[in-house]
């Protein structure tokens, strides 16, 4: 599961897409009344049923310790999942950009992460996912409600489709109120991924209609990330107009300071990640600005946040400790960059 290495369809501002289903075996609804012996069986026969098909079993320690949580950074799982106390599991399927996690509130969730503007195509991934398990369960379904799910918001589709949208003019003109009211309108939700720490990062979500077109919905929601960026880039070319020299310059004093720093703090890298991603996505003249990828700032953003450095370090007993991880962790993707 790798889409932090890649780029996709206007990866200069759209990080990731992702389609999630969420699904209730019809027997054990939700794993939080079903009886035990519903949920073992269930258990049982879905991680042999994914196993058969290609998929890895993650070893997840107990409780949410950095290792789990790194994952829900990442996007492969939800914050629910994290502080389930009852069995769960999580496969993964790299070939086919596939995570399916067993447990928490609904007992499925089928996630398809990709790089860039790509619903469609995980919406096409994570169904052939949601096709395998249905042809074996019997999924909690009402004539008149849909797919029944944990999660209000959820019922009816079962479906969220979502991305992660590089948006800095927002926070510039102070559009945001506006476009979050514009999104709300047609039912999508827009807010920070990260409304602590910065990174002008947004999550933009939707889940369709009970019984409207999957297919539809799916090319609505990109079509609807392509107007958002093509409004974006308008506004970064008004806003900073004839200001290459600025933003390259401001671009290598980010590099500078990730390349040499000897601590770095979750802030420091969204912020200075923030600034060359910026200028890749509006100067004309690459060749001036600092040999960095956008799949290298990706990179970054999925291993660089508190657990992950954490998990990865194993060494980190404070947040000085943690600091000086993530600037380690930095200076060698850069150089490798």
């Amino acid at each position: 599961m790798s889409w932090f290495t890649s780029e996709g369809k206007c990866s200069h501002h759209v990080i990731r897409s992702q389609t999630r289903y969420a699904r209730n075996p019809a027997d054990a609804r939700f794993s939080v009344k079903a009886e035990k012996k519903l949920i073992d069986q269930f258990f049982e026969k879905a991680e042999a049923l994914l196993v058969k098909n290609g998929f890895r079993k993650e070893i997840l320690p107990e409780g949410a310790l950095p290792e789990v949580i790194a994952l829900a950074e990442k996007g492969f799982i939800d914050r629910d999942f994290l502080y389930y106390e009852g069995t769960r599991s999580l496969f993964f399927n790299e070939p086919c950009n596939l995570a399916v996690s067993l447990g928490g509130s609904d007992l499925i969730n089928i996630r398809s992460l990709l790089a860039g503007n790509s619903v469609s195509e995980t919406r096409n991934i994570a169904s052939g996912a949601e096709n395998l398990l249905d042809r074996e369960f019997e999924f909690a379904y009402s004539d008149t409600l849909g797919y029944i799910s944990y999660n209000p918001a959820l019922c009816g589709s079962g479906v969220e489709f979502s991305a992660v949208l590089y948006l800095p003019s927002l926070r510039l003109n102070e559009s945001a109120e506006k476009l979050r009211y514009q999104c709300a309108i047609i039912g999508t939700r827009l807010f920070p991924l990260l409304s602590d720490r910065g990174g002008d990062l947004y999550l933009l979500s939707h889940s369709p209609a009970p019984f409207s077109s999957e297919v539809h919905a799916a090319q609505s929601f990109s079509s609807l990330i392509t107007k958002i960026v093509e409004d974006e880039a308008s506004a970064e070319r008004i806003i900073f107009a004839e200001r290459d020299k600025i933003i390259i310059d401001r671009a290598w004093r980010a590099y500078g300071v990730l390349t040499n720093a000897k601590m770095l703090s979750e802030n420091d890298l969204l912020s200075l990640s923030s600034d060359i991603r910026f200028a890749l996505a509006v100067c004309k003249d690459t060749a001036a600005l600092p040999p960095v990828s956008i799949s290298a700032l990706n990179l970054l953003l999925a291993d660089g946040l508190n657990s992950s450095v954490i998990a990865g370090c194993r060494e980190c007993k404070s947040a000085v400790d943690c600091d000086c991880a993530r600037a380690d962790f930095v200076h060698n993707k850069l150089a490798s960059n």
